[in-house]
Parts: structure tokens; C-alpha cells; sequence
């Protein structure tokens, strides 16, 4: 298991070239729970008002990217 630090430095790693999905802030807590039950802890991000009335959801795997946007 890592440590917040370790899980940070992790991130770092892998944001900057991450497949990125935008959001509506009414969809943040519906995002979240789909994350935590389908992608790896250390494999997503969200930033937060990336937008006025939007977030950013990053993920290290186009697949998982992907999955995400088509989600039911």
C-alpha cells in the first residue's frame, strides 16, 4: 500500500500525458463512485473546476477513459 506522498509522486508520473474526460460539477459524485469501483486508486485524478461548472477527470489508461465516457 502507498502513502498519500508516495500515491502523489505516482500521479506525477503519468498526468501529464493522461486521457482526460470534462465534467458537469452535478456529476462529480456519480464520477467518483464510478472511479473507486472500476479503476485502479492510483490510475485517475479528478481536478477540480477545470471550468465554471466543470471538472476534469484524468486517467492514466485511454481504456479506462474510454469506459468512463460510455458508461451507463
Amino acid at each position: 500500500m502507498r502513502t498519500p506522498l508516495e500515491k502523489s509522486y505516482y500521479k506525477t508520473t503519468w498526468m501529464g500525458e493522461a486521457s482526460c474526460v470534462d465534467i458537469h460539477i452535478d456529476d462529480l459524485d456519480d464520477a467518483i463512485s464510478w472511479c473507486k469501483e472500476n479503476v485502479s486508486e492510483d490510475d485517475w485524478h479528478v481536478s477540480k473546476f477545470t471550468e465554471e461548472y466543470g471538472h476534469r477527470v484524468h486517467f492514466k489508461f485511454e481504456s479506462d477513459a474510454k469506459k468512463f465516457e460510455t458508461k451507463a
